[in-house]
């Protein structure tokens, strides 16, 4: 596993800050979201158990239910946020 991308997503507590508004925010008119959070914690405790499958499979979840990371047309600048940081954190994990 990559250290340093490991220690980025551990030392990154802002975002589950951020995560859970947009959730709190976007939650009812995006249901799909509640579950991107949900995986969303899975995969950090898959960083934090250095877990590869628990990562690879919430990685692959993550994909699927974003539909590659697409976001939708009504969701404000913080939504946009946090799928592209998912994403670059499955683009730095697929490049190990």
């Amino acid at each position: 596993m990559n250290a340093v991308l490991r220690k980025e997503v551990l030392e990154n507590k802002r975002f589950l800050e951020i995560i859970k508004i947009v959730r709190k925010v976007h939650g009812e008119s995006h249901k799909e979201f509640y579950e991107v959070y949900d995986q969303y914690l899975k995969l950090y405790e898959g960083f934090e158990t250095n877990d590869d499958l628990r990562i690879k499979e919430t990685l692959h979840r993550l994909r699927v239910l974003t539909h590659d990371y697409l976001v939708p047309n009504d969701v404000c600048e913080t939504y946009q946020m946090v799928y592209e940081y998912i994403k670059s954190i499955d683009q730095g994990y697929q490049e190990i």
